[in-house]
Formats: C-alpha cells, sequence, structure tokens
C-alpha cells in the first residue's frame, strides 16, 4: 500500500512538470496546473504553498545565501519594518512588513489571521529599535487563507495593510506603477532566521532576484521568482524591491514540489504578492482611515 501511495505521488508530480513545460509560457495554464497539485497532496498531507511567517522549521540549514543583518546604510532599511503579531492566548509570530508612509505599512495577509494585536519596529540609521503601536489594520477583501485558496489568486490577496498610532519620520518606500512583467536584480527584506538563530527582528536581505509577474483575473498579481535565495520564517510580509528602491511586492510564501518539512532553502520558487495591482485598495483603505496614502490620494473607490 505504501509502495502504491508513493507511486501515486510521483506520477501526480511527473504530469505536473510535463505540463510546466509543454505550458511554460501560458501564466493561467502553470497556475491550474499548481492548484490541482495543491489540493492533490493537500489531501494526502502534503502542502506546496508554504507562508513563510508561521510555519516553524525542523531542520538546520546552514547554507544560507542572504545577507547578514543591516548596518543602517542600505537604502531599503529604513522603510523595513518587523512585526509582533499577538494572537488567542499569548500565542506570537513574527512577520515582516514594509513602510509605504509615514503611518502606513504593508505585509501578509496571513501573518494578521486572528490577530489580537500588532507592534511594529523599525530601526534608525544606528539600527537602533523604535516600537510603534499598530491603531488598525486590514486584510485584502479577497483574502481567504491557504486552505480556501490556491495558486496565483491566493498569493496575489495574500496583502495586508497596518496603519500605525503615529508618524514616523524615516523615509519610506514609493510603490512602483510602472507596467513591467519581469524584473531583474531585485532585492528582497526580512528579519526570517534560521532554526538555530537569535530572532532579534533586524532585517537581512537578498540581491540579484528575477522575478516575473503573473495575474489572477478579479483578484490581482503574483510574483514569482524561481531559483531565488533562501526565505524563512518571519520573512512573510517583507518588500520586494527593485534596483531603484521601488516596491512591488510583498512576501507570501514558497513553493515545494515534493513533501519536505524543511522550506528555508528547499523551496524552489518564492511568491509576492503584487503591490501595484491592489494599488486602489490599498489606497482606499488608508483613505477611509484618514491617512491618504502620500502619492497617491485620489485612488478610485467606486
Amino acid at each position: 500500500m505504501r509502495f502504491l501511495f508513493i507511486l501515486f505521488i510521483s506520477i501526480v508530480f511527473i504530469f505536473f512538470n510535463v505540463l510546466r513545460l509543454f505550458f511554460r509560457n501560458s501564466d493561467d495554464t502553470a497556475a491550474e496546473g499548481e492548484a490541482v497539485l495543491h489540493k492533490i497532496l493537500m489531501l494526502c498531507g502534503f502542502t506546496i504553498l508554504i507562508p513563510a511567517g508561521c510555519k516553524p522549521r525542523t531542520d538546520s540549514d546552514t547554507s544560507m545565501t542572504r545577507g547578514t543583518a543591516l548596518v543602517g546604510n542600505e537604502t531599503f532599511r529604513a522603510s523595513f519594518v518587523s512585526l509582533r503579531i499577538v494572537f488567542d492566548k499569548e500565542e506570537t509570530a513574527s512577520c515582516s512588513g514594509v513602510r509605504v508612509g509615514p503611518r502606513h505599512v504593508l505585509t501578509a495577509a496571513h501573518c494578521l489571521d486572528n490577530a489580537k494585536l500588532v507592534e511594529a519596529t523599525t530601526f534608525d540609521e544606528k539600527m537602533q529599535r523604535n516600537v510603534w503601536k499598530v491603531a488598525a489594520w486590514k486584510v485584502h477583501p479577497r483574502w481567504l487563507g491557504f486552505k480556501n485558496q490556491t495558486g496565483v489568486g491566493a498569493i496575489a490577496a495574500d496583502l495586508a495593510v497596518l496603519v500605525l498610532n503615529q508618524s514616523t519620520t524615516f523615509a519610506y518606500a514609493k510603490i512602483d506603477v510602472s507596467r513591467t512583467q519581469q524584473h531583474r536584480a531585485l532585492t528582497y527584506v526580512g528579519a526570517g532566521r534560521i532554526e538555530g538563530e537569535r530572532r532579534d527582528g533586524k532585517p537581512r536581505f537578498a540581491q540579484q532576484i528575477s522575478a516575473v509577474l503573473r495575474t489572477h483575473p478579479g483578484v490581482g498579481g503574483a510574483w514569482y521568482s524561481k531559483g531565488a535565495a533562501l526565505i524563512c520564517a518571519g520573512d512573510s510580509g517583507g518588500p520586494l524591491l527593485t534596483e531603484s528602491g521601488s516596491l512591488i511586492g510583498i512576501a507570501s510564501g514558497v513553493g515545494l514540489s515534493k513533501n519536505s518539512k524543511d522550506f528555508c532553502g528547499a523551496g524552489e520558487v518564492v511568491y509576492h504578492a503584487d503591490v501595484r495591482s491592489s494599488l486602489d485598495w490599498i489606497a482606499c483603505t488608508f483613505r477611509g482611515w484618514g491617512v491618504p496614502l502620500p502619492g497617491h490620494e485620489k485612488p478610485n473607490c467606486s
């Protein structure tokens, strides 16, 4: 019985990869294939899409390729935010985020599922901490959770907005509004750590990342970075930035094509929700809170 089970999973995996080989230029077909495989693996106790902010690590990984903690000179240091989320029974989790205005923060929706309290930490040029209370937050209206949605649609909706209780004076990231469908030399930033490392919330980064945009009708887009540097627990919600420092994506999770408990280094694809395709919702939410998003004060809120 065990042999037949393994054989079945192998056949499904081979079929999926053949599908991607023949339809590698079709975003919709690839996304549908991933969604089907995801549902099959979920029934068997597997997962193909793992949120990077909350999945516990079980194995050590000594080959992390990301840079060391920032020293304060990087242009993206000022906009980075480390989030502490409190749930029921005082359980906590860590995620990353990015400031897009004096009080305006973006992160991943899955970080805030069932959240009761959120605190944000920023770092000054000397890497000294400043802790801010989050006054309100809201997840994307199309976000249903990874258990209820798959593929591009799940990643595209994995967005949330937060407003701090007071304004910060640090520089913030500007949202990229170009129509570019593919990027090279990208940077992603996150506070994730591998097992055994102290979780101090300080950001680390990976550079020279290439990503391609896939879209889902009615939801938005998702950036796929194949063969990218590692993404670890705590990186969810972190920014994906262009060479000029503009924000294009928010870290969602990693894709696995086989059974693995270790995703920090095992992921074949890194997923980021596309910010641009949800820009109107982001700007309208901030405006509804009385804090218009800088540069986007008149969004289409109809």
